[in-house]
């Protein structure tokens, strides 16, 4: 798959990357800029699927997804906080395919990549 990632911790976006390649995916673009970047990034590239982190400065996860899903429904979503929980309802409402809590290990991520993959 082509992947999107986007966090405001660049450090996180990079070990992120590693870990997206390891499981065999591509890396279209990371972005830590904040909402709006992301959205740019995905009119972009068009990725298979975004990595989001929820708390992200100029535009939150939500205003992003509302924003990717209104224009491109087909988008897949994977929202990740360590702060803001699942059972959150905007998280629920989202649109969001998955949700990921940080940290998470790697076994984690590679599972939902490979089940978004089927």
């Amino acid at each position: 798959m082509r992947i999107l990632i986007a966090d405001d911790d660049l450090l996180f976006c990079e070990l992120l990357r590693e870990y997206v390649t390891s499981c065999d995916h591509e890396v279209v673009e990371t972005v830590s800029d904040g909402g709006a970047a992301t959205i740019q990034s995905y009119n972009r590239h068009s990725p298979d699927l975004v990595l989001l982190d929820i708390l992200m400065p100029r535009f939150d996860a939500f205003l992003v997804c509302s924003n990717v899903l209104s224009r491109h429904p087909e988008a897949k979503i994977v929202l990740m906080s360590g702060q803001v929980e699942r059972e959150n309802p905007e998280v629920m409402n989202s649109g969001a395919v998955a949700y990921l809590h940080k940290p998470f290990q790697l076994k984690e991520l590679r599972g939902l990549l490979e089940s978004l993959a089927a």
